[in-house]
């Protein structure tokens, strides 16, 4: 009896050991899965924010442009102003 008794522990502590292996592999299991998800989840934000910076840069652009645009707008107004003052004078 008291073999088995001795065993007992030593199988208990062997069940244990091996239960303790098992849970800390699925627990790697699943932060591995959460790593994953993170990465595909920062692979986006990337490529949103890539496209969201294009989008600005296009943006400055036809501002820069818009601008321009009326800069000489206004200027070539006031010479039609100038012209018309000279004429009527």
């Amino acid at each position: 009896m008291r073999r088995s008794t001795t065993r007992m522990p030593e199988n208990n502590a062997t069940e244990v050991t091996e239960r303790r292996q098992e849970e800390d592999l699925t627990a790697q299991q699943n932060l591995a899965e959460q790593v994953r998800r993170m990465a595909d989840l920062m692979f986006w934000q990337v490529v949103i924010g890539a496209a969201v910076l294009i989008g600005l840069a296009i943006t400055l652009y036809y501002t820069r442009q818009i601008a321009r645009a009326a800069g000489n707008a206004v200027g070539l107004s006031r010479e039609a102003n100038r012209t018309e003052h000279h004429t009527q004078g």
